[in-house]
């Protein structure tokens, strides 16, 4: 699991792709990162001063637009967070994670890509 910590500022837009890998070893022994297949699956990032919190002041998610698969196959996807949304969050440090959501005819299977901090800082052009 990855580690991701996140800087934002309250006078623009936050807007950051990446690549899901995962690695795994070839018949000669080597490990090698590939990229992570995210065809079907729906992604949910979580925003919480405590994680244990029950106010969540922010969510991301492929649903609400705040994430985007760009391209499933290759596991390449964005976080998008408006500059209005950052403005109503107020500054000051947050916990985070990422996780994979993938529907099965039988079940739900969630699955955890990364936890980290997410920054708010005021933005001196807001």
């Amino acid at each position: 699991m990855a580690i991701v910590n996140l800087i934002t500022y309250n006078d623009c837009d936050f807007y950051r792709g990446f690549t899901y890998m995962t690695q795994i070893m070839t018949t000669s022994g080597a490990l090698e990162n590939f990229p992570f297949n995210l065809t079907g699956a729906k992604l949910r990032m979580g925003i919480r001063v405590n994680a244990s919190d029950v106010e969540e002041p922010l969510l991301l998610t492929t649903e609400n637009g705040g994430i985007t698969i760009d391209d499933a196959v290759n596991g390449i996807f964005h976080l998008n967070i408006t500059q209005s949304q950052l403005l109503a969050l107020p500054v000051g440090a947050y916990v985070h994670s990422l996780v994979r959501i993938y529907d099965d005819p039988d079940r739900t299977f969630t699955y955890l890509i990364w936890t980290g901090t997410l920054t708010n800082n005021a933005g001196p052009s807001r």
